[in-house]
Order: C-alpha cells, then sequence, then structure tokens
C-alpha cells in the first residue's frame, strides 16, 4: 500500500508490478478542506468501548486502546473526540484551526454526511478523505463550501485474489502513516 499525488502514482504503480505483483489498484482520493452551515446533533461515546463498534471497509487495524493513545499523543491535535449519533461513529481530531475526520464507522455518503453535520459542532472547517467519485454527492448533500482540495491516490498490491472490497474501502489517518 502506497499514497501519492498524480505525478508519481504511474511510477510507483510500474515499480510494483515489476518487482512485488501484476495484481494492483489505484483508488483516487481527495484530501478537503471545507465548512458547512449545516449541523447535526451527535453525543459522545466512551472511546474506551471502541473494540466493540464494527468500523467498516478499513484496511483491518484494530481499534483498541492501544489506537486511542497513538491517535491521542498526535501533537496535531489538541483533543480527540469519539462521537456517535447511535448508527454511526466517528472520531474527530480537533487542532487549532480545524477538525479532521480521523475514523469513521461507516463510510457511506450517509455516513460522511452525518459525520460533516456533526464535525460543524466543533469548529467551523473540517477536513476529510473522500473518494474522488463521492465528493460532488457528499459536498452537496452537506452544503459544503470547499476551501482547500488536493487530489491523493491509494495504491494497492495483492499477492492473491482481492479480499478487500476497493469500492467502499476508505482509509482514515492512522492508516495514512
Amino acid at each position: 500500500m502506497c499514497f501519492s499525488d498524480d505525478r508519481k502514482i504511474q511510477t510507483y504503480e510500474m515499480i510494483y508490478k515489476r518487482y512485488f505483483t501484476k495484481n494492483t489498484e489505484v483508488i483516487n482520493y481527495l484530501e478537503l478542506t471545507l465548512s458547512s452551515n449545516q449541523m447535526v446533533r451527535c453525543d459522545e461515546f466512551d472511546k474506551l468501548n471502541i473494540e466493540n463498534i464494527p468500523f467498516e471497509h478499513t484496511l483491518g487495524r484494530k481499534r483498541d486502546l492501544q489506537y486511542i493513545n497513538y491517535l491521542e499523543a498526535n501533537p496535531l491535535y489538541k483533543k480527540v473526540r469519539y462521537i456517535t449519533d447511535g448508527k454511526f461513529y466517528a472520531v474527530i481530531g480537533e487542532s487549532e484551526s480545524c477538525c479532521e475526520i480521523l475514523d469513521l464507522s461507516s463510510p457511506t455518503v450517509e455516513g460522511f454526511s452525518w459525520a460533516i453535520k456533526a464535525t460543524m459542532a466543533f469548529s467551523s472547517y473540517y477536513k476529510v478523505l473522500v473518494r474522488k467519485e463521492h465528493f460532488k454527492t457528499i459536498t452537496s448533500l452537506t452544503n459544503s463550501t470547499v476551501f482547500y482540495s488536493k487530489p491523493i491516490n491509494l495504491l494497492l498490491g495483492f499477492y492473491t485474489n482481492k479480499d478487500i472490497d476497493t469500492q467502499n474501502l476508505w482509509v482514515g489517518r492512522i492508516d495514512r502513516r
């Protein structure tokens, strides 16, 4: 797995195919900084129960105490919030300038829309990584204004048949480190 911009991703894919595996897939994302005038209610959940919450379509990283400690030790965030509406769960990193959606239990359009609107309760700006093909739908549903957009690509290499749902895959901040 590797992340890169549009300029270098093809070179990395050629390296993967030559030295590692011919089975590769490039997934296009946008790293966005947005603002929205819509807000929804959310509650905080006990972070120690994170192991019991199903996080779908991720790369299989365990959500446990080690995961929580890693997030909370990050100097970018003055506070890490664990929020829910009962159906969706999100982990939000709060910095001086904005909030960032670090993890999301359901990377569907509905899940993103809820997390974006919930994040607006903590800051007027937020950062999020979304699949390029969902960009217009999500920004339209949340009535978001885009302040910054950066294309970023995920290159996956598979040694066997893929058992990852790449159509719904979402990569949180911790998986990009």
